[in-house]
């Protein structure tokens, strides 16, 4: 008799059990309702970087619509990020996915296919998530690599664009050199002023060069529509997250904070210092600024490795309030504007996600996992319902109630690509969402190299909140680990029973040698 085959069998009921689908079904593109199109153009959302969306989907039903393959190419593990967040926009008829990556290439997918539709590749890795804006009416995709280079492209060919005939638009930050680190950069963003389309974006250098090692970090304020420069402020020696614009004073303002603990407030106009002196939080600040307008009153908030989240009076950059975090934040507040009052909602490397009141700081309510939150928070409407999404340094997608912090939704997006990470130097791309040909997504780049999309009738994924670390731990649900775990003690009771059988029936045949 062949014993493995009851095993055999098992192993592959077991393996079929905790094997998932790969991806969603292809689903064409539609236009039902172009003309309400709202798209994702930049990281948070909007130049005050305060994570609206502006988009609800019509069911509380999510699924995985499609997941792109996995990296061809993967490095040594370094502090950073894989990719960028995404950018979502249409674009020449397409409706595309667009996402940087540390293989140095920007890709372009089809929002509801995942078919590539271009792939265009800069000198070093683009972590910074692409900005789309229309700019004298030409859709124009702005892309800054590490390799301290802006690019203008056609975000529906991936061609890039001319400032004048025969002349690429590109922004050089800093030369070449074999001494010069790769740039990090903060998220660029596209705002008006004053009707003139301007990029604004923030650029660390640091040349190792032997008569004098080079740190600088400056604003750089370019003139879309022809790559020139118009004015650029000093921020330090260190790195900066992505800047925000408001207002200080009706002035516009663009906000910039700073890793040594400062937040800058600089004219959208010419780059003059808005505040008698820079505010200053003691520590290291990785969180980006996010603006708001409460009340009548102009609000920045941001977090701190202070252990703190802060919020400042846009004015005068002075302190309305800070709470004690016991962790770190770097998370970049989203501020969520429908209810009864504004509330500031972000994450913190205690595995919370927090919802405060915007003007008091107040402590509204708080949802646990079981990772990281460092990625800000996207905020939409689900089945009527004020929700938050963001992603988790746990390997899941999050998606709460905004009102009083109830689990809604989570799904697995891989596993991280490496054996392990280092607290506050890895970061997790943010989500997005957009509504692109009458349809809504949600998208989020993910460490284990794939971009997921998810969105109404695509492949059921929610697991359900977390309860066990080992369901997590293979990414499923409670009853398929339920029923992998049945199948092993299953297996365990037949082996038993078998071994049983064949030990009394050699204690029976020896009996009878004795007799």
């Amino acid at each position: 008799m062949n014993r493995a085959r009851p095993f055999g069998i098992i192993v592959l009921v077991l393996l079929a059990l905790c094997v998932g689908a790969s991806a969603g079904d292809d689903a064409a593109s539609d236009d039902r309702d172009a003309a309400s199109d709202v798209f994702w153009p930049m990281f948070a959302g909007n130049p005050a970087r305060d994570g609206n969306s502006g988009i609800s989907f019509p069911s509380a039903t999510l699924g995985l619509l499609w997941k792109s393959p996995p990296p061809k190419n993967v490095y040594a593990y370094e502090a950073g990020q894989t990719g960028s967040s995404p950018c979502l926009v249409s674009a020449g008829g397409k409706h595309l996915v667009i996402v940087g990556s540390y293989d140095r290439s920007v890709y372009a997918y089809d929002a509801f296919s995942g078919r590539q539709q271009w792939q265009y590749t800069t000198g070093d890795g683009v972590l910074a998530t692409p900005c789309y804006a229309e700019v004298g009416g030409k859709p124009m995709l702005f892309v800054v690599s590490s390799d301290r280079t802006i690019y203008a492209l056609d975000p529906a060919t991936g061609q890039e664009l001319y400032s004048a005939p025969g002349k690429s638009w590109r922004y050089e930050v800093y030369p070449w050199s074999d001494t010069v680190a790769p740039a990090i950069v903060g998220d660029p963003m596209v705002a008006d002023v004053d009707g003139r389309a301007v990029l604004f974006v923030v650029v660390w250098i640091n040349d190792q060069k032997s008569e004098g090692n080079v740190q600088e970090s400056f604003l750089y304020a370019i003139n879309a529509a022809d790559a020139t420069l118009l004015w650029k402020a000093e921020i330090g020696k260190g790195t900066s997250a992505a800047p925000a614009l408001g207002k200080v004073k009706d002035e516009p303002a663009v906000f910039v904070t700073h890793d040594a603990g400062v937040v800058f407030a600089f004219s959208a106009r010419d780059g003059r210092p808005l505040w008698d002196e820079p505010f200053i939080s003691q520590y290291d600040v990785r969180s980006g600024v996010s603006y708001g307008e409460v009340a009548g009153r102009r609000l920045l908030i941001f977090g701190s490795r202070l252990y703190s989240a802060f919020c400042i009076d846009a004015d005068t950059g002075e302190m309305v309030w800070d709470i004690y975090l016991g962790t770190w934040m770097d998370s970049t507040p989203a501020i969520y504007y429908g209810g009864k009052r504004a509330v500031v909602v972000f994450g913190d490397y205690q595995q919370n996600l927090h919802a405060v009141d915007a003007l008091t700081g107040e402590k509204l309510w708080r949802y646990r996992s079981y990772g990281y939150f460092s990625a800000s928070p996207v905020l939409m409407g689900l089945a009527g319902e004020p929700v938050a999404a963001i992603p988790c340094l746990d390997n899941h997608l999050y998606i709460v109630n905004l009102n009083d912090g109830r689990f809604v939704f989570r799904a697995f997006t891989g596993k991280f690509l490496w054996s392990h990470f280092l607290k506050g130097d890895t970061v997790w791309p943010s989500a997005a969402a957009a509504r692109l040909g009458g349809r809504e997504i949600l998208v989020v780049a993910s460490y284990d190299g794939r971009v997921y999309v998810f969105g109404e009738g695509g492949q059921q994924v929610n697991v359900g909140a977390p309860s066990t670390g080992l369901v997590d731990a293979f990414g499923g649900s409670v009853a398929a680990m339920i029923g992998v775990i049945a199948i092993l003690v299953a297996a365990v009771a037949y082996s038993a029973v078998k071994v049983g059988r064949k030990l009394a029936a050699q204690k029976r045949a020896t009996v009878n040698e004795d007799n």
